[in-house]
C-alpha cells in the first residue's frame, strides 16, 4: 500500500540524487580535466556518460512527478 509507494519513491529520489552527483562530478571535474590534458578518448567517454546521466535524470524526474505526487510521498 502506501508504505510500498513511499519505498518506491524513496528509491527513485535516491537514484536521482546519486545520478545528479555523478553528472555534476563529470561536468565540473572529469570532463574539463580531460579537455585540459588533451585526452580525446576521455572527452568522448565523459561526454557520452554525461549525456546518458542527464537523460536518465530526466526520465527519473518525470517518473517522480507522475507517481510520487505531493501527498503520496511524505
Amino acid at each position: 500500500g502506501e508504505n510500498m509507494l513511499q519505498d518506491y519513491c524513496y528509491d527513485k529520489v535516491k537514484l536521482l540524487h546519486e545520478l545528479s552527483r555523478i553528472g555534476n562530478f563529470v561536468k565540473k571535474h572529469a570532463l574539463p580535466e580531460a579537455k585540459r590534458k588533451n585526452m580525446p578518448q576521455s572527452v568522448k567517454l565523459y561526454s557520452e556518460l554525461l549525456r546518458d546521466v542527464d537523460n536518465n535524470v530526466s526520465k527519473l524526474s518525470k517518473v517522480l512527478e507522475e507517481t510520487c505526487k505531493k501527498g503520496k510521498f511524505k
